[in-house]
């Protein structure tokens, strides 16, 4: 959890309670390992505006033009 907070500039404890807010509406499903919590996502919405956001970001790198 560490790692992700960090990643995201939060504490571990909001990251917490964003997930769990997710798993709370559906959005994420949850599956423990020991002392680990792996999360996925289940809501095929989600997963859709993921693909579409790396698509589009991918096409505007594609169109920036490159530096000299």
């Amino acid at each position: 959890m560490s790692d992700l907070a960090e990643a995201v500039g939060m504490r571990a404890q909001a990251v917490s309670n964003q997930l769990r807010k997710l798993v709370d509406l559906g959005v994420l499903d949850t599956r423990r390992h020991g002392n680990h919590i792996h999360y996925r996502i289940v809501e095929p919405c989600v997963t859709k505006l993921l693909h579409q956001g790396l698509c589009i970001s991918g096409e505007q790198l594609l169109r920036r033009p490159r530096a000299s």
